[in-house]
């Protein structure tokens, strides 16, 4: 082999040539390389991976009119290139099948927050049910204490007043006062005897309400049927 000398003219002139296309094409600290100022359309990189011995099968172009079928853009494998998949047209419907949990992951994130909303919702509705019916049976049981307060009191009056009758009538038999005094105080006694007897209605009544409140019920069946 012939050895190359750096003394020879000849290849002095070839490191010359590669030195200044080496400064005229490298990067400066302050400018880019010089581009070739245009596309070299005869020196074209191949877009298309290629093998050799593998057989090459031209892809059939569509015209200005044509619109690719729903099938070619979600997955099926046209038949002009099914050759090039194996075993079968599974290949090209794999991105496809693969997307499809993609897009239902919104939907079934979607139901679950509507699930936990109305979860939310049936347990307010619950609590609200829950603290209006301790606020009724709170008050029932306050007013069955004041009507069981009030009844007390009644009783006291009524008592009084069949003592002020039971006088009145001694004092009328003994002559020592007209029948006039015996019937004020009679109508005096009547109010109180009424007030009393609603009292103990209102107990009962109140009874009633706090059945009801506490879920009990009195629908009685109807004989007739």
């Amino acid at each position: 082999m012939k050895s190359i000398s750096a003394n020879n003219p000849s290849t002095q002139d070839a490191i010359g040539d590669i030195i200044a296309y080496h400064d005229r094409t490298k990067h400066h600290p302050e400018r880019y390389a010089n581009g070739p100022g245009g596309l070299d359309w005869s020196n074209q990189p191949d877009p298309f991976r290629r093998f050799t011995g593998a057989p090459a099968f031209r892809l059939p172009l569509a015209g200005p009119d044509d619109t690719p079928p729903a099938a070619a853009l979600f997955g099926a494998a046209s038949p002009e290139i099914s050759a090039l998949t194996t075993p079968a047209s599974e290949v090209w419907s794999l991105g496809a099948a693969a997307s499809g949990p993609l897009f239902q992951a919104g939907y079934h994130y979607g139901k679950y927050r509507q699930s936990v909303a109305a979860w939310e919702e049936a347990k307010l509705q619950y609590q609200q049910t829950a603290l209006a019916a301790f606020h009724e049976v709170a008050g029932i049981l306050f007013t069955r204490l004041r009507y069981d307060e009030a009844r007390v009191e009644r009783n006291r009056s009524v008592a009084a007043y069949e003592d002020a009758v039971k006088i009145a009538t001694a004092r009328y038999r003994a002559g020592h006062a007209n029948y006039f005094e015996v019937l004020d105080v009679q109508q005096q006694l009547l109010p109180e005897e009424n007030a009393l007897a609603q009292t103990e209605l209102n107990q009962l009544l109140i009874i009633v309400r706090l059945y009801q409140a506490l879920g009990g019920g009195w629908n009685l069946p109807d004989p007739a049927k």
